[in-house]
């Protein structure tokens, strides 16, 4: 006898129906957001922003006692977002902005994507990097600040460390 009954097809249409729903509205509990993309390949534009010394500005991400579901907590990693369901790369580009740099805008120049397989499922990886504006030194502090790409923290989003910055130095010194 087969999983699938007329009435679990039903329920799973229902339920992946709401799923979709809210993950336009933005309103995913954090374990049922992490459990979809261990089931899906996301997209995400991930930003290597650079000061003149040569620094990149990375972030850190939520401790589990901020998010239960964080799946690489109090570790750093570059600014970035996971794309939504049918969002283009430059309304990503956007939020990006807007949610992680407190809306201070750069010129991102496109370097490359990554097809990446992680502990969050597997990503396409949209990297660029930028120069960044003066402004956003002003924000540094415990959550967020620049570092030599030699100097790098110890506790970093292992695709971060390994791949993602590694392009975006090479990407950012042939400039």
């Amino acid at each position: 006898m087969s999983f699938w009954t007329d009435d679990r097809i039903k329920t799973a249409v229902q339920l992946l129906r709401v799923i979709a729903r809210d993950v336009k509205r933005r309103q995913l509990p954090s374990a049922v957001y992490e459990a979809l993309q261990l089931s899906t390949r996301g997209v995400s534009t991930e930003l290597a922003l650079f000061n003149g010394a040569g620094e990149i500005w990375l972030v850190k991400r939520p401790t589990r006692r901020e998010n239960p579901a964080e799946p690489w907590p109090n570790e750093w990693n570059m600014p970035g977002v996971t794309h939504g369901p049918s969002e283009s790369p430059t309304t990503a580009l956007e939020r990006l902005w807007y949610d992680e740099l407190a809306d201070i805008r750069v010129t991102p120049r496109f370097t490359q994507w990554f097809d990446l397989r992680v502990r969050r499922g597997r990503y396409i990886a949209l990297l660029h990097v930028a120069q960044v504006p003066e402004e956003l030194a002003k924000l540094s502090g415990r959550k967020a600040r620049f570092f030599h790409p030699l100097a790098l923290p110890r506790r970093m989003v292992e695709h971060h460390r390994d791949t993602l910055i590694p392009a975006a130095v090479g990407a950012w010194r042939r400039r």
